[in-house]
């Protein structure tokens, strides 16, 4: 075992020497759009590769809902679009990167449609939608997201009936594992608005968010005063306070929001809940103080 190159250095052993090789000028990890735009300005320099961990189309782009953000309307201007993402960022964007971010953003897009990408139009014009933080439709879209604009088309009844009964119609985020289209809090608030009905409302669930959302805080902001409920439950969907799941992030949300609406449990509880449900109403109590 004295040569460097026999000793058990990793979880699988092998001589790299015994390894066939493989060159290039840039090596790209990763196949989402940001790897596929970094390897097409490498390309123009040299030799790229670009390693993905599956299948091209096994990427967070490829799940992505949202559309892309850019000022692309006369009636909007740059220094607009970065004072709502300063905003929704609440203290955590760095406002140079998003300045220079942003100002490029229109430029990428003509780009994108210059090498022959379809987004959605309305008579000739690019047809632009609202999303979460956004005070102004800038949202550019492709192919359309016909799942929500069924829901768009048929929840309206249903949330004029739930307005009758002084109820709501709730739209829940889930996570990939369960849900394609409706992942995060900012989707859901986006097709509540849409709906245009005072009875479509949307909640947010901390099991479902440790999963997708990469800010507690922000997804809350994103529902405002659209979310109307709170299902409290740990990275392990057991109680709060039972694994290593923090809540004092999203609990800033809600108290930026001035949320007042219910939070309710929905997890198992690990242990006697005689004794476990009052040690995680403590450890919720602290959460809660301390955001």
């Amino acid at each position: 075992m004295d040569n460097p190159f026999l000793q058990r250095r990793y979880l699988v052993g092998f001589e790299a020497r015994r390894l066939g090789h493989i060159f290039t000028d840039v090596l790209v990890i990763g196949a989402g759009a940001a790897g596929l735009r970094a390897a097409i300005e490498a390309a123009e320099f040299g030799e790229v590769i670009v390693a993905a961990k599956d299948s091209f189309t096994e990427s967070n782009t490829s799940y992505a809902q949202g559309g892309l953000a850019a000022v692309l309307d006369d009636a909007d201007s740059v220094d607009d679009h970065i004072a709502d993402t300063v905003r929704t960022a609440c203290g955590l964007g760095d406002e140079d990167v998003i300045r220079e971010i942003l100002t490029a953003a229109p430029g990428h897009i003509r780009q994108l449609q210059e090498w022959g990408m379809e987004f959605d139009t309305d008579h000739g014009q690019l047809a632009l939608a609202r999303e979460g933080g956004h005070s102004i439709n800038r949202v550019a879209h492709a192919a359309g997201d016909a799942t929500g604009r069924v829901l768009v088309d048929t929840l309206p009844a249903l949330g004029e009936h739930a307005k009758k009964h002084n109820t709501y119609v709730l739209l829940e985020p889930l996570n990939r594992k369960e849900a394609f289209f409706l992942r995060q809090v900012a989707d859901a608030a986006s097709i509540a608005r849409d709906c245009k009905s005072q009875g479509i409302a949307v909640m947010g669930d901390f099991y479902h968010m440790y999963i997708e959302e990469p800010s507690d805080m922000g997804a809350f902001i994103s529902g405002g005063p659209l979310l109307r409920h709170v299902h409290l439950a740990s990275r392990t969907r057991v109680l709060p306070g039972q694994d290593e799941r923090q809540f004092v992030d999203g609990f800033r949300g809600l108290k930026w929001i001035g949320y007042r609406d219910y939070c309710s449990f929905e997890c198992g509880v690990r242990g006697d809940r005689e004794t476990e449900i009052p040690k995680s109403m403590a450890f919720l109590r602290q959460q809660w103080s301390q955001a």
